[in-house]
């Protein structure tokens, strides 16, 4: 019985001497933490825009030229004409701006830009007033906070004769990002009704 006794405990004791040099070992590795990796997102905000090549389309009583990677999407038909229609929207393929471009063959109300109470707010508005013509400019934006829209109304000649240019923008970058392409769309306006440029 000593002897078993004996050889148990000398059995235990090698099992914590063991023990102990296993402590000792993991102490003594180095520790080898995972990196973290920093994950970078994709924002097309910061993404420059290049396209200079442009595309015509052709309203009832307008011609307008738009990026030629941008996606049109007919509006309001046009009151006047039997084919074409006096608004239309130009996306970005991004989808962070839209061009607006409303141009009738004389006056007209855009009521496919109408501000919307339940979910927009205007911002400012401004009335220019000069000799030839009436200036009218606007800020409407989402209430929350998703987007901004801006708009130039000018009316001729009594009002008889109007059009009106503008953008949606997600946000300043994305506006700053096509802002080129969008003073490109609106010197490219030409109105049929009498050819005035926009």
């Amino acid at each position: 019985m000593k002897r078993s006794l004996n050889i148990g405990l000398c059995g235990m004791a090698g099992i914590f001497i063991i023990g102990l040099h296993s402590c000792e070992d993991v102490k003594k590795q180095p520790e080898f933490l995972p990196e973290r990796k920093m994950e970078m997102r994709y924002n097309p905000e910061n993404e420059p825009y290049y396209n200079i090549r442009t595309r015509q389309y052709e309203g009832a009583w307008f011609t307008i030229k738009y990026p030629s990677d941008f996606t049109v999407r007919h509006s309001m038909r046009s009151i006047s004409s039997a084919e074409g229609f006096d608004s239309a929207f130009f996306i970005s393929p991004d989808g962070l701006v839209e061009f607006y471009v409303f141009s009738p063959q004389w006056d007209g109300r855009p009521s496919d830009i109408e501000i919307r109470p339940q979910s927009e707010f205007l911002i400012d508005s401004d009335i220019r007033e000069f000799n030839d013509k009436t200036e009218i400019l606007y800020t409407i934006a989402a209430k929350d906070g998703s987007y901004k829209r801006s708009y130039r109304e000018v009316k001729q000649y009594g009002g008889t004769v109007n059009w009106v240019l503008g953008i949606k923008y997600s946000s300043q970058r994305a506006y700053q990002k096509y802002q080129q392409a969008y003073v490109r769309f609106k010197k490219s306006l030409i109105q049929y009704a009498d050819g005035y440029p926009g």
